[in-house]
């Protein structure tokens, strides 16, 4: 299980999890932009041994099930940057959104996180 917060969902990154075998060193797993909750992503050739392979070395791969982590609690300022991200008003009230509606949901989200915390040294 990889824990990840609901902005590395959104942007797409990097997380740590623990591998089957090798306890001392930790896996890289990317997190692609969109991942959405319960998401399942692979990893090639870090899950069990394959039976029958001409290798001893042969692995499966490793399935990690994403859970998206929203806080319970969040700082004044936070909580102001989601409620100016909400009045953007580019998520529609449909079950259906357009793919240009998704891509430039993305984008604004996107630079919307940039704007506010790139190169933020406080």
């Amino acid at each position: 299980m990889a824990p990840i917060s609901f902005v590395t969902a959104s942007l797409g990154g990097k997380v740590k999890v623990k591998g089957l075998y090798d306890k001392k060193n930790d896996i890289e797993v990317d997190i692609p932009t969109g991942t959405q909750p319960d998401a399942v992503l692979t990893v090639p050739d870090q899950g069990m041994p394959l039976l029958n392979a001409r290798r001893s070395s042969s692995r499966g791969n490793m399935m990690v099930h994403v859970r998206v982590v929203i806080p319970t609690k969040l700082s004044e300022k936070a909580r102001q940057l989601l409620q100016e991200l909400d009045k953007q008003e580019v998520i529609s009230s449909s079950s259906e959104i357009s793919e240009r509606k998704k891509t430039t949901l993305w984008k604004q989200f996107k630079e919307f996180i940039e704007t506010h915390f790139a190169n933020k040294s406080n």
